[in-house]
């Protein structure tokens, strides 16, 4: 079975149970805890992915490290990863339990790249708008990227409008390419 499957199927199993427990948004933060000391201890991640380790020692240390950190359905979610050896597949899964967790609230993640930064109010009306357009709560990250020269770039999930100088610039470059061609 495919890692992305596999995450799919926990990340719902997950998600039905912090439905029926400590709710959806209380289990992201907490995964996002856990993610966070999954990225900054590579050690850790080696230790429970290593096959000679027994799985009781394993769940002695995600007991320890997590312990006091999330609520028993999380630990107990990690045990059941230990339990089946999917560990590794923990960062998918997690990035899964957020998309199913945005679709359960009705929010949407928005990157916006300028070329010089945007002012609060400005934020304000894209993020508006956004939600207008959406029907959805918008959450808006901004990035300053001088290379775009003007203009700005909104990235929404997997769509992306380019409205900027240098995406013009790339566009019309491959319309000279094709009348070239010809």
């Amino acid at each position: 079975m495919k890692d992305g499957v596999v995450a799919k199927r926990y990340a719902a199993a997950l998600l039905e149970a912090a439905r029926e427990t400590s709710g959806v948004e209380n289990v992201e933060k907490e995964l996002a805890a856990v993610l966070d000391v999954w990225n900054a201890e590579p050690e850790m991640v080696d230790f429970l992915d290593h096959p000679t380790v027994s799985r009781e020692a394993k769940k002695r240390l995600v007991a320890r490290v997590f312990g006091e950190r999330v609520s028993r359905p999380v630990l107990n979610f990690l045990y059941v990863l230990l339990d089946h050896r999917r560990q590794d597949t923990l960062p998918q899964i997690i990035a899964q339990y957020r998309r199913k967790v945005d679709e359960v609230l009705g929010r949407i993640h928005a990157e916006i790249e300028t070329a010089l930064p945007v002012s609060d109010e400005e934020a304000r009306e894209w993020k508006s708008r956004l939600a207008r357009k959406t029907g959805k709560d918008v959450s808006l990250r901004l990035d300053v990227n001088p290379a775009l020269i003007g203009g700005a770039r909104l990235r929404v999930g997997d769509r992306v409008w380019d409205a900027t100088i240098s995406g013009r610039l790339e566009r019309f470059r491959g319309q000279l390419k094709q009348i070239q061609a010809r």
